[in-house]
């Protein structure tokens, strides 16, 4: 969603047992980690797209206890430069809730505003890792970087 202001994105992820620990990246325990390309259509609508700090977003994080806003509990690579951005992954009954919230001005600063036009790719991917067991790994679409990618997929308009 968005607003005036503010590019919102929420995700709520059921899962029977956390494993989850500061300082760990996302995808080595249960997390989620969020891509956001702000790229012309050519680039996301080719066959593979393959990650550029540059030219995307990554934010990837791990549910908290408490509050849900331990920095410590989440890696944020390109959106560390975005300011104001706000991300919240917390425990809750039965899974995790996320949240971020990026304001609009430090996205035109970083990638200009053709994306309002042109859409925002976004993609997601659920990381579930229990004790004594492989990592479980779900896409919301196909990650962009393997031959299994849907181009385009996941692009939004915004009006």
């Amino acid at each position: 969603a968005h607003d005036a202001t503010h590019l919102h994105l929420a995700v709520q992820v059921h899962d029977d047992e956390i494993v989850s620990q500061p300082d760990q990246a996302p995808w080595k325990q249960d997390g989620i980690e969020v891509r956001f390309d702000f790229r012309a259509p050519a680039h996301q609508r080719a066959t593979r797209v393959f990650d550029d700090d540059q030219l995307r977003l990554f934010i990837g994080s791990s549910p908290a206890p408490g509050d849900g806003f331990d920095p410590a509990f989440y890696l944020s690579k390109s959106s560390a430069q975005l300011t104001g951005t706000t991300i919240c992954n917390r425990q809750v009954p039965g899974g995790y809730i996320f949240e971020a919230s990026i304001p609009l001005a430090a996205i035109h600063e970083k990638f200009g505003r053709a994306w309002q036009q042109d859409g925002v790719r976004i993609n997601i991917a659920i990381n579930d890792r229990d004790a004594g067991r492989d990592q479980a790994q779900l896409w919301w679409q196909p990650d962009w970087r393997t031959a299994d990618n849907i181009p385009g997929s996941g692009t939004l308009f915004m009006k």
